[in-house]
């Protein structure tokens, strides 16, 4: 029974890494996204 304990507690701590790295890249992806589109339209980005 322990075994399916720790196996279920490094599942679930892999998993919120892996989606904290997902979720920054996410959001840099966004972020270059918009500068690049602020700056299509000729506005000057704020960095």
């Amino acid at each position: 029974m322990l075994l399916v304990k720790d196996t279920k507690r490094f599942l679930s701590e892999i998993y919120e890494k892996e989606k904290s790295k997902l979720f920054r890249r996410l959001a840099n992806l966004l972020e270059r996204r918009k500068i690049e589109t602020f700056q299509r339209r000729g506005y000057k980005s704020n960095l």
